[in-house]
């Protein structure tokens, strides 16, 4: 008995170690190539070009990604709800990190 808790022992650490290694590695190649923070939370959306006349009517929209603002007040809550239950459908149920939804992953 002994010897085969030694050798399950042994598996564990060994895994922790070469998990921990992999870990650091994938670490230390990536963040070199990610972005800084304070780039991205400064977020520029691109907004089509209009153009008005003088007295303020619209002649036209010029860009090839029409994305207009819109506040989280805004969005019907369909939509809302749409993509909450698309992401986590236990999103108003658990604290914040879905324990449950990770052992399922796991």
């Amino acid at each position: 008995m002994k010897k085969v808790f030694r050798v399950f022992f042994r598996f564990l650490l060994a895994s922790f170690v070469l998990g921990s290694i992999t870990l650091v590695v994938t670490y230390l190649v990536v963040a070199k190539d990610l972005p800084d923070v304070d780039t991205l939370r400064d977020v520029q959306l691109q907004v089509p070009l209009r153009v008005y006349t003088q007295d303020g009517k619209l002649i036209s929209v010029f860009g090839e990604k029409r994305r207009i603002p819109v506040s989280i007040d805004e969005m019907p809550t369909h939509l809302k709800n749409a993509f909450i239950a698309g992401e986590d459908a236990r999103f108003f149920v658990h604290p914040g990190v879905d324990y449950q939804g990770i052992t399922r992953a796991v």
